[in-house]
């Protein structure tokens, strides 16, 4: 009997110490801080919905603006070949008939057609006793081949110490051209000098340029 009330305050004390022992331990749990929050069921694809996921497409290149036919060939500076030959070409009213030179002489062997003046137009300014030279583009309107047995000869009008004639340069073939030309020397008088030629084939035959095919070639000068 004794023994029993000896250990009563020691099953009082124990108790206390555990009541103690469970409040600290819920005023820890309390003051834990709170775990990330769990993304909702919907929001976390499945491994079916991974599977049917689509790749969005790239995001397209900046598209930048080709340059246009003609800005481009505005911007390109345009290229001269080089060693062409330029000429300054000058028609005159008579060389140029009104109907087509072709039509009327398209049966004929020899026929010429005039294009116009190359350098010194018609009636150009020649000083005083000056060398010049005349050339004319003439083209073979004919069905005949001019060889280099053609001749530009002289017709008639001022000489001016001109040759009496001159071979064509080159053979030309129907619907070719060429320029051919006489060297002169201007006279000492002023005024207007003017000076005539024709073509002439192998067999001496004359034929000039026009309608008709017998118009000579003018070399006209101006003497100030």
């Amino acid at each position: 009997m004794r023994f029993h009330h000896r250990t009563r305050p020691l099953l009082t004390l124990s108790l206390a110490a555990v009541a103690l022992l469970a409040c600290n331990l819920a005023g820890v749990l309390q003051r834990a801080p709170a775990s990330p929050a769990t993304p909702p069921p919907a929001a976390v694809p499945t491994q079916s919905q991974a599977g049917t996921l689509t790749a969005m497409p790239p995001a397209p290149a900046e598209m930048t603006p080709a340059l246009s036919a003609t800005s481009a060939s505005a911007a390109a500076p345009s290229a001269t070949p080089q060693g062409s030959a330029t000429y300054s070409l000058t028609r005159a009213p008579y060389g140029t008939p009104g109907t087509n030179p072709a039509a009327l002489l398209e049966e004929q062997c020899n026929a010429a057609y005039f294009v116009g003046y190359v350098g010194l137009g018609d009636g150009a300014p020649v000083g005083v006793a000056e060398t010049f030279k005349k050339v004319w583009d003439v083209r073979n309107i004919g069905t005949c081949t001019w060889t280099r047995d053609y001749r530009l000869v002289f017709y008639g009008g001022e000489h001016m110490s001109g040759p009496n004639w001159v071979t064509f340069p080159k053979e030309v073939p129907p619907g070719d051209h060429m320029f051919i030309g006489a060297i002169m020397i201007s006279p000492y008088e002023g005024g207007t000098h003017t000076s005539y030629w024709m073509l002439q084939a192998p067999d001496g035959t004359k034929f000039g340029v026009g309608e008709r095919g017998d118009k000579p070639l003018r070399g006209s000068i101006f003497v100030p």
